[in-house]
């Protein structure tokens, strides 16, 4: 007489291991979610502003692509060598003090990829603030989030990682 052989066992296997696997991805969209959320929302608690760089004028200090971000200052307090982000028409600009002349209200600023500085001064009332750190690499993805569908996907990322973390019974993180 022959025996079938037991499956049970390597059921019981192949459902340990997809509820493991469903935790580990649960996990890392979870992580995902709180790590994407504090790069764009813990500055903002500190009353620090991201932008998103889009040229090479401040290469090799802050790379295109980075997102910096920005805090608020006294125009007249800064001087020559801090990094500034300031409106220019509808954009934002991030360039270095070269000369803060309070006697006008104005400062001359340069990139420092430029080969000279800026042709326009900065007025004190365009200035957002000065440059406090970078994420190089991080611009796309902080302007991407910013906008509606962004976040939705956000929200979306951490809904699927605690239905999975509910799913397999786990303890949320």
């Amino acid at each position: 007489m022959t025996r079938k052989p037991d499956r049970t066992n390597d059921t019981k296997k192949a459902g340990k291991m997809s509820t493991a696997f469903l935790r580990v991805i649960g996990v890392l969209f979870l992580t995902m979610f709180f790590a994407t959320a504090a790069v764009l929302l813990l500055p903002g608690v500190f009353g620090i502003r991201s932008y998103y760089v889009v040229s090479g004028s401040m290469e090799p200090q802050i790379p295109t692509g980075s997102m910096i971000y920005v805090k608020d200052c006294d125009p007249e307090g800064l001087k020559e060598g801090d990094i500034i982000a300031f409106t220019l028409g509808n954009s934002v600009v991030t360039h270095r003090v070269t000369e803060n002349d309070p006697s006008t209200e104005e400062l001359t600023t340069k990139g420092d990829a430029n080969p000279l500085e800026d042709m326009r001064k900065v007025s004190y009332s365009d200035v957002i603030g000065v440059y406090a750190f970078h994420l190089p690499y991080m611009g796309a993805a902080g302007a991407f989030f910013s906008t509606f569908y962004g976040r939705l996907l956000l929200v979306l990322i951490g809904g699927i990682g605690v239905l999975l973390l509910s799913y397999t019974g786990s303890k949320m993180p």
